[in-house]
Parts: C-alpha cells; sequence; structure tokens
C-alpha cells in the first residue's frame, strides 16, 4: 500500500464470493481499495454499526424529473405514457441551468441518502432559458460534485421526433444537438474528469448514420445507453420503419456487448429475452418509473443469465431498495411460490442486490458496484443496532431491509472513502 491508508472494520461483508465476516476493508487517498481482508478479528480501523454492502450504482437517472412529483399523477387526456411525456414537455420549459442545479443537487441528495453512491445521468435538457448546452452540462457536473455522488455524464444525442425523421417539434427543440455539438460535450466531461458515456436517446430519436457516429466517436469501452422497446407504440414504429424489433436491430447492427445498455426492454420479443439471458448487453431496469408510466413488466424471471442492474429514470423512487421490491414483488403473483429469485446462497434481498451491484461496471465505465481490490470505495453500512434487524443474520439482515426498510435504517454512505450520508 502507498499513502495515508483508512478503512473500516465490517461485522460483516458482502464480497463477490458472498457474505464473510470481520471483513477489514482498506482504500488509498484516491478512494479506491486497495485490501478486503475477511476474518480478521482486530483491526485499527473503526468498527461499522453493521453488515457493509456495495453501494448501488444508479444506472439510469433524469435528475431534473423529481420536480415533476404530484404534477402527472392525474387522469389527463391519454392517461398514458405519452400524456405524461407532454407534462414532462412543459416542465422543461420552465427550467434554466440554474434550476437545473437546483433540483439535480436535491435529487443527487436523496440519492445517497437512500443508498445509491453512483449514478449515469442520462442527460438530454440541453438548451435551457436561451442557454447554451455546455451551461447545462456543467450544471449537471456541478450537482454532482457538490452532493459527492459518483457520476457517469452520459450526453443524449437527441435528434428526430419519430424513427422515419419526422423533425423535432418546438417543444423538443430543448433536447437537439448536432454532431458537432455532441462532441464538444463530450470533450467537456473528459476535461472536467468525468467518467463519460455515450446516449443515442431511442430509436426513435436517431438514424442509423447517428448511432454510427455516436460509436466511432468514442473508445471501444465507453458505455452506450439507450432507451429500448419500452413501449408496444415504439415497437411497432421501429419495425415498420427499421425492418426488426428495437434489440434485434441492435444487435444485427452493431453487435451488442455488455457495455451497451438496454433500458426498459419491457416489450422485448421472446427471441429478444434469449439474448438478453444470454448476456449480450446489460439490461437497466427501472421498476417503479415503468409501473408509473405504465411501460409494463419486464420479465425477470424469464432471463436468469443476464447481466442487470437498476435505474430511478423518472424519480417518482429514490430507493435502489425500493426498486428491488418492485421487482421482487412481481414475481409470487406471477408464478404462485415465493423465494424465486433466491439464488442458493443467498435470500431473495441479498440476492438482488448482489446481482444489481455486480455487472454495474461494465455501463458506468468506473470500477463500481464490489467490494474487492482496484474498486472504488462506494459503501453501504446498515444499522446492525435497529430492533427491526435483532437477532438476523447478515444475509437475512440485508434481505428484510430490500423488502420492508428505509433509509433511517442506513447508518452511513461513503462514497471512495468519504462519508456523504448519515442516520
Amino acid at each position: 500500500m502507498s499513502g495515508a491508508v483508512s478503512g473500516l472494520l465490517a461485522p460483516s461483508a458482502l464480497l463477490p464470493t458472498g457474505w464473510h465476516p470481520d471483513v477489514e476493508i482498506c482504500w488509498g487517498p484516491d478512494g479506491m481499495l486497495e485490501s478486503v481482508t475477511p476474518n480478521v478479528p482486530d483491526s485499527p480501523h473503526p468498527t461499522a454499526a453493521g453488515p457493509v454492502i456495495p453501494g448501488m450504482p444508479n444506472l439510469h437517472s433524469h435528475a431534473f424529473q423529481r420536480a415533476l412529483l404530484g404534477r402527472v399523477q392525474h387522469p389527463g387526456p391519454g392517461g398514458d405514457f405519452w400524456s405524461w411525456r407532454n407534462e414532462m414537455y412543459s416542465a422543461v420549459q420552465a427550467l434554466t441551468p440554474e434550476l437545473l442545479y437546483q433540483v439535480s443537487a436535491w435529487t443527487y441528495s436523496l440519492m445517497l441518502a437512500a443508498g445509491y453512491t453512483s449514478v449515469v445521468e442520462f442527460h438530454y435538457v440541453h438548451r435551457l432559458g436561451g442557454a447554451s448546452p455546455s451551461r447545462s452540462l456543467e450544471a449537471m457536473m456541478a450537482a454532482a460534485r457538490d452532493t459527492g455522488i459518483r457520476q457517469t455524464m452520459a450526453p443524449v444525442l437527441y435528434r428526430f421526433a419519430g424513427s422515419d425523421g419526422t423533425a423535432l417539434s418546438e417543444r423538443q427543440r430543448a433536447f437537439e444537438l448536432d454532431h458537432a455539438e455532441f462532441a464538444d460535450l463530450v470533450t467537456q466531461i473528459g476535461e472536467a474528469g468525468t467518467t463519460v458515456a455515450i446516449a443515442p436517446h431511442s430509436l426513435r430519436a436517431v438514424q442509423p448514420d447517428d448511432l454510427h457516429f455516436l460509436v466511432d466517436l468514442v473508445g471501444a469501452d465507453t458505455p452506450v445507453h439507450i432507451h429500448v422497446s419500452e413501449q408496444p407504440a415504439e415497437v411497432a414504429e421501429i419495425r415498420k420503419n427499421l425492418g426488426d424489433t428495437p434489440i434485434a436491430w441492435l444487435n444485427r447492427e452493431f453487435g451488442l456487448s455488455p457495455r451497451w445498455a438496454l433500458v426498459h426492454a419491457t416489450q422485448a420479443t421472446p427471441a429478444e429475452l434469449d439474448l438478453i439471458d444470454d448476456g449480450v448487453a446489460t439490461l437497466v431496469l427501472c421498476p417503479t418509473t415503468e409501473h408509473d408510466l405504465g411501460d409494463g413488466r419486464f420479465p425477470i424471471e424469464r432471463t436468469p443469465g443476464a447481466s442487470w442492474g437498476v435505474g430511478s429514470d423518472s424519480q417518482v423512487s429514490v430507493s435502489p431498495a425500493e426498486e428491488l421490491r418492485l421487482l421482487l414483488y412481481g414475481q409470487p403473483a406471477a408464478r404462485g411460490k415465493r423465494a424465486v429469485l433466491s439464488s442458493t446462497e443467498h435470500s431473495d434481498g441479498s440476492s438482488l442486490w448482489q446481482r444489481a451491484t455486480q455487472g454495474a461496471s461494465a455501463v458506468t465505465g468506473s470500477p463500481v458496484g464490489r467490494i474487492a481490490p482496484g474498486h472504488a470505495a462506494d459503501l453501504m453500512v446498515l444499522d446492525g443496532a435497529r430492533p427491526d434487524f435483532t437477532g438476523l443474520t447478515a444475509d437475512h439482515l440485508l434481505s428484510a431491509w430490500v423488502l420492508s426498510g428505509h433509509a433511517r435504517q442506513i447508518a452511513e454512505v461513503r462514497v471512495g472513502g468519504d462519508v456523504v450520508a448519515q442516520h
């Protein structure tokens, strides 16, 4: 080890190989884990207040949409995803870079308090209040810096109102960038020292040549995030204009890999579910948003081999436990049995947390989601002294928290070893 080393002694910790007792977790001044050693009864480092688990990466966020809460849960015309989208367009008209910073910093602080330690910001509100796209981008990066959340910035290319090349409406102009402007934002992100991903909004919003431009612009390991197969109307449109369903088309044209984050996929076909189950890409599920917008439920039981994670998306919830809880709750009712997503080693809640964190690095561009040397010291400590957890093993304690807990049962959250939230 080099330089000053900090650390914790965890009574138990969830490592890539499962739960281990008395784990000494040490990180260097750069916030990266240098050693993780189980079965250490005595350590010079402070003892954590309870089980230590990897902080949850938030793989899909539109932070500004937290400001929509309470404005869109009403039976307006249509009462579906498309009517919600119209309400969102109206909210964007009122945004300025300053307001974007305020609502995003607020949202990020709530995420940290709930156990998210990193976030992929799917950023498409580029032109706000007459300001340049670089102003909105800087507002988003400043919100992350000031709250302490680890950020991957995914600027969005959004050029069309349909896959047939229909021009953007006046209400969509805030999202518009040309290729040169997009490349400038990628450069700005890199110069700021923030991790970058690229984000074609959807196959409705870009043409094939736009996708090729994006993929050619960045390195072969740079994450690619895209909304895909979210709504039946979208799937029908893509099939009509591109000749195939969205995920199948992407795989044929680009050869999907784990760096491709397929967001939602609630309308994936059986053949596309087989591709996902084979691990050709990383699935990003946002259950609270998908239920709120009527997107449908992704059949997670159909893809046991998939690499997947969760995102808060529209911010109807900013709790990773609530995302996993909703993902799990649909299973017993659909299948007539319980504990359907647990592994042989872990109970339901622990299994879901482990699966949702471990595959995150490929689509965040950062070494997150694992308590292991070389990964970020992004950690969450549950409060083992809570009466709710009396007599529970670490595995059952985490499962109890995922299934019924709340943020006040978190003792502390750390990003890069630094405490960013306490309860």
